[in-house]
C-alpha cells in the first residue's frame, strides 16, 4: 500500500485548515450575537486560539509564523466575535426602544379601552341580578362572562406590552379557546389527525392565533352559523383549517389576517384564504419542528474538522 507523500498530506492539512478557519469565523460571530456572559465570551476567545495555533506544528516559531498566527486570529476569531457583539448591542437597543413604544401603547389602551370594558362589566353585572325571563337571563350571563373574560385578557395583554414576557398560549390551549367560543353560543366542531407534537414557542403562539382569528372572523361575518376547525399533524408540518359559511363571494382580509400572514412567513409558513361553494376557508401551514438539524450538523462538521486537522498536520510532519 502506497502512503501519500508529505506534500499531499500538507496540502490536505492546508485545505482542512482553511475549512476550520471558516467554521471558526461563523462560530465566533454566532457566539458574539448570542450575547454570552463575559466569562463564556472569554472562553470562546481563548478556545479560538486552537485553530490558528496549529500552524506552529508545521512551521518554525519565527517572526513570520507569529505574524501569521496573530493575523489569522484577528481575522477569523477576534473581529467576527466583536462584530457579533456589536450586532447584539444594536439589537438590544432596538428592543429597548420597542419596549418603550409598547409601554406607551399599553398606557393608552388602559386609559381608554380598559375603562370602557370595566364600565361594560359593571353594567352587565347589574343586569345579571335583574328579574328577567330565563332565556334573557342566560344570554345576559353569557354576555357578562364574555366581558369579564375580555377585561382579564386585556390586563394580560397590557402585562405583555409592559414586560415583553410571552403570553404562553400555544396549541395546548387551543381546546380551551374552542370551549370559550362554544360557551359564548358559537357552534364549533373540531377534529384532529396525526400525532400532536411540542412546537417552538413562537410557532405555538402563532398557531393559537390562527384558530382564534378564524373563529373570531366566523362569528363576526357569519353569526349563528356552524364553524369547523381542522388540525392535521404531518411530518414536520402543522396544517390548520377553519371553515365557515359565507354569503359573499368576495372577502377582503383585515389587519388581523395580514398580521398573521407576516408572522407565518417569518416562521417559514404560509397563510391562505378563499371563498368557494358558499364557504370561507382559512388555511395555515407552519413548520412543526424545532429547527435543530442545521445546528447539529454544523456542530458535527466543526468538531470533525477540528479533530481531523491536527491529525492530518501531525501525519504531514512525519
Amino acid at each position: 500500500m502506497t502512503l501519500p507523500s508529505q506534500r499531499s498530506l500538507l496540502a490536505m492539512a492546508g485545505y482542512l485548515f482553511a475549512a476550520a478557519c471558516a467554521v471558526l469565523l461563523c462560530a465566533c460571530y454566532i457566539a458574539g450575537r448570542a450575547a454570552l456572559p463575559p466569562r463564556w465570551t472569554a472562553a470562546v476567545a481563548a478556545g479560538a486560539l486552537c485553530v490558528p495555533a496549529t500552524q506552529f506544528t508545521i512551521r518554525p516559531a519565527d517572526k513570520a509564523t507569529v505574524t501569521g498566527f496573530m493575523s489569522a486570529y484577528l481575522v477569523f476569531a477576534a473581529l467576527p466575535l466583536l462584530a457579533g457583539r456589536y450586532v447584539a448591542a444594536q439589537r438590544k437597543a432596538a428592543e429597548q426602544e420597542r419596549l418603550r413604544e409598547r409601554s406607551g401603547i399599553a398606557r393608552e389602551m388602559h386609559d381608554s379601552l380598559g375603562r370602557r370594558l370595566s364600565l361594560a362589566a359593571v353594567q352587565a353585572a347589574a343586569l345579571e341580578v335583574c328579574d328577567l325571563p330565563a332565556a334573557q337571563h342566560a344570554a345576559i350571563t353569557r354576555l357578562a362572562t364574555a366581558i369579564r373574560a375580555s377585561v382579564t385578557e386585556l390586563h394580560e395583554i397590557l402585562g405583555v406590552l409592559h414586560s415583553e414576557r410571552p403570553r404562553g398560549r400555544g396549541m395546548s390551549a387551543a381546546g380551551n379557546l374552542i370551549e370559550e367560543f362554544r360557551a359564548a353560543g358559537a357552534t364549533v366542531s373540531a377534529w384532529s389527525r396525526g400525532t400532536p407534537r411540542s412546537l417552538p414557542r413562537q410557532a405555538g403562539e402563532t398557531a393559537y392565533r390562527v384558530i382564534e382569528e378564524g373563529l373570531t372572523n366566523a362569528i363576526r361575518h357569519a353569526p349563528g352559523r356552524p364553524v369547523s376547525v381542522a388540525t392535521v399533524w404531518e411530518a414536520g408540518t402543522l396544517q390548520l383549517t377553519v371553515v365557515n359559511p359565507a354569503d359573499c363571494r368576495e372577502y377582503t382580509p383585515g389587519s388581523g389576517l395580514a398580521d398573521l400572514a407576516g408572522r407565518l412567513s417569518h416562521l417559514g409558513g404560509s397563510l391562505g384564504h378563499e371563498v368557494a361553494d358558499g364557504q370561507f376557508r382559512l388555511h395555515a401551514s407552519l413548520p412543526a419542528t424545532r429547527g435543530r438539524g442545521v445546528t447539529v450538523l454544523g456542530l458535527a462538521v466543526g468538531i470533525l474538522l477540528l479533530v481531523i486537522l491536527p491529525v492530518a498536520v501531525l501525519l504531514g510532519v512525519r
